[in-house]
């Protein structure tokens, strides 16, 4: 059990950036952030991701809107065997 903790892949980021445009003068910021964990299975033949990303983007000055966005991801990666060798003809 506790070796297959070591092998759980943990992730995170986070970013913030201006948007380009400028309606009435006001900046509008966007910035998320996201979590994650990939979980090997099948003796590493395969993984299950799954991660959380919420983002905001906008402004609520000047009339304008603000988004927000939750975003929850289930990835599942197969690895195939193609450029292994054989042992055995």
């Amino acid at each position: 059990s506790a070796g297959y903790l070591k092998s759980v892949a943990l992730r995170s980021s986070f970013y913030v950036q201006n948007n380009y445009v400028s309606p009435n003068g006001t900046t509008l910021n966007e910035w998320g952030f996201s979590v994650g964990a990939g979980f090997p299975l099948s003796g590493n033949r395969a993984t299950l991701n799954v991660s959380y990303n919420f983002n905001q983007n906008g402004s609520t000055q000047n009339n304008l809107i603000l988004q927000q966005g939750n975003v929850l991801v289930l990835d599942f990666v197969f690895r195939d065997l193609w450029g292994i060798r054989r042992k055995f003809d």
